[in-house]
């Protein structure tokens, strides 16, 4: 730190000299005031000077610790420092509530914001962007800027065995939770009820648990959980909306015979035609214990996203640094297993492409 701050010095007071008394190039300049005096060259001054310009530390958001989206940060850190004597690029990682903070908390031309890049669900994404009134009543930012899509995060519809549950038409009459309100599974079944045509009185009886509430220890101690309620056979089936496998559908998975039910269909069709933030993606079969069969479905895809305000050269070398190390990428999450170059840079684009990742991708031929 001490010796960033002398440079620091050096570099401002060295460029006054030059810039006011017209040092010649390659003269000896001498700073004094340390514990011994030092000569540089005007060159020397210049390199050093370049070499600070190189320097910048940038900010990641992502989630929480055991998510894609933490792993895709700490990713993209762990590879940028591999060649950070080549870009001088210093990358942090942040956990953080999620996809709304995030976009929330990206860097703005007015300042606020402290995040260079952060990971988003496309729904929310598109919100912000878009200006629809949906999006937490905040304003409109059109700064926002995409650098690549990563893995669905389908709605994911839960039901015990011996429910009779198959299709999401076979919902009808049953105990069905959900979501919580202003969850993404709570968004995402909204979406589509309205698009079938119904409401909640379509349903026996609904729940709103957040899936994830009070799971630790999950049902091995009973605790109230979605999963613990359909194993309990307290519902017929539980929503989620995230990347699989998902830990909490394992446990169910574990404790009781679940089915994965599949949602497709003309309406499926027609929403993600008309919505172009979601995606038809299929959950391979095997995914949960006693599910050998693939199952369709549909979901937003999480994003790499960042600032139209963040330089070129900054995107131009994250998204680099991840094509470049592409197989290793993969390895980071199970919800990445499937990931292809062409998709993530093909579908699901709901903003605008950075202009660093196209630089990049223009480069590779995948634009």
């Amino acid at each position: 730190m001490r010796n960033a701050i002398y440079s620091g010095i050096l570099g401002l007071v060295v460029g006054i000299l030059i810039g006011v008394y017209g040092i010649a190039p390659d003269t000896d300049v001498v700073v004094a005031g340390s514990e011994k005096e030092e000569t540089f060259r005007e060159s020397d001054i210049k390199e050093l000077v370049a070499s600070a310009e190189r320097k910048q530390k940038i900010l990641i958001g992502t989630s929480n610790l055991d998510s894609p989206y933490f792993a895709a940060g700490a990713g993209i850190c762990r590879f940028l420092k591999r060649s950070m004597e080549k870009h001088g690029i210093t990358c942090l990682v942040e956990n953080t509530s999620g996809s709304a903070f995030n976009i929330i908390n990206i860097l703005r031309a007015d300042g606020a914001g402290r995040l260079t890049m952060g990971v988003a669900q496309s729904r929310w994404l598109n919100h912000a962007y878009a200006d629809d009134k949906e999006f937490q009543d905040q304003p409109a930012n059109d700064e926002l800027r995409a650098i690549f899509t990563m893995h669905s995060e389908p709605l994911t519809v839960v039901a015990r065995a011996g429910s009779g549950i198959k299709t999401i038409t076979d919902l009808k009459g049953k105990r069905v939770n959900i979501g919580n309100p202003g969850s993404v599974q709570r968004d995402a079944m909204n979406v589509l009820m309205a698009e079938l045509g119904w409401d909640t009185s379509i349903f026996a009886a609904v729940s709103e648990l957040d899936p994830h509430a009070n799971a630790t220890g999950g049902i091995a101690d009973n605790r109230l959980n979605a999963s613990a309620e359909l194993c309990e056979d307290k519902v017929d089936a539980v929503v989620f909306a995230e990347s699989n496998p998902n830990p909490y559908i394992r446990e169910a998975s574990i404790f009781c015979d679940i089915v994965l039910v599949d949602v497709s269909g003309p309406a499926v069709d027609k929403l993600v035609a008309e919505h172009y933030y979601y995606v038809a993606t299929t959950i391979p079969g095997g995914t949960y214990q006693g599910t050998p069969d693939d199952t369709k479905t549909f979901g937003a895809v999480a994003t790499l996203m960042s600032s139209l305000f963040v330089e070129h050269d900054v995107i131009y070398e994250a998204i680099k640094a991840v094509f470049e190390n592409f197989d290793e990428f993969k390895a980071l999450h199970p919800a990445f297993e499937n990931l292809t170059k062409e998709v993530m840079v093909n579908e699901g684009i709901q903003v605008p492409l950075h202009g660093g990742a196209d630089k990049y991708l223009r480069e590779v031929k995948l634009r």
